[in-house]
């Protein structure tokens, strides 16, 4: 339960977590045990040194997931907290995050009335532009990983995977310097904000089904650097 690794337990009251090279991350102080030093790259504090602790993993119920504005536009907000402990553990996401909209996708297929895992797995089959590894936001429920609820997956005539939007999702538009998600997004985070106010009510909606390799080779994902919160 709470965060998943063999490092460092978290102690104290900080408990808001980021994703940093594929890993939840959660910013300590320096000497902290098992913590790994990083220069920030962006945001107002671009080139001063952190310390933080890396989880590949975070388990519990989710208790809230909201949109806060700030001075760089806003983030989501994701909270868990586990029952064992009564932690709560929250991941700010930026409003631009694939492993957000990953998470949003899957949200109506979570079992309210259970545990969820959120886990960063290493795409193999993928690198970024600048050949930094690729990894991807996996909803695991009941130790099988949940399908994206608004993107189905099929292949065409040439076998290759082609996607088909779901329940009203729109489309991407494509124009002159590629594809635009700007409506999808609003549309994405307008149901995220519906669904947080189902928590506490039992809404089983649907069964998780696939193993990770099965997801992985069916879906497409976008490649990105990493996605730490800008301060």
């Amino acid at each position: 339960m709470g965060l998943k690794d063999t490092t460092t337990p978290i102690t104290g009251d900080s408990t808001k977590l980021s994703i940093v090279g594929g890993k939840f991350t959660l910013r300590v102080e320096e000497g902290t045990k098992d913590a790994i030093e990083r220069k920030l790259t962006k945001g107002k504090n671009e080139g001063q040194t952190v310390w933080e602790l890396k989880y590949p993993a975070l388990s519990g119920t989710i208790i809230n997931a909201v949109i806060r504005d700030n001075e760089f536009g806003g983030d989501a907000e994701i909270t868990m907290r586990d029952y064992k402990t009564n932690d709560d553990f929250t991941i700010q996401f930026p409003l631009e995050s694939r492993y957000l909209f990953d998470l949003i996708k899957r949200l109506p297929n979570i079992n309210l009335n259970e545990d969820v895992s959120l886990e960063m797995h290493e795409n193999t089959k993928k690198k970024t532009r600048t050949g930094n590894p690729v990894y991807n936001l996996h909803v695991v429920q009941d130790s099988k990983h949940l399908r994206d609820f608004y993107v189905e997956w099929k292949k065409d005539e040439q076998g290759n995977n082609v996607c088909h939007n779901l329940h009203g999702m729109p489309d991407a538009v494509e124009g002159r310097k590629g594809w635009n998600f700007d409506a999808q997004e609003e549309w994405l985070l307008e149901r995220m904000e519906e669904w947080n106010t189902l928590l506490g009510e039992p809404a089983p909606l649907f069964e998780p089904e696939e193993s990770v390799d099965e997801l992985l080779e069916e879906e497409g994902f976008v490649e990105e650097e990493e996605d730490d919160v800008p301060f």
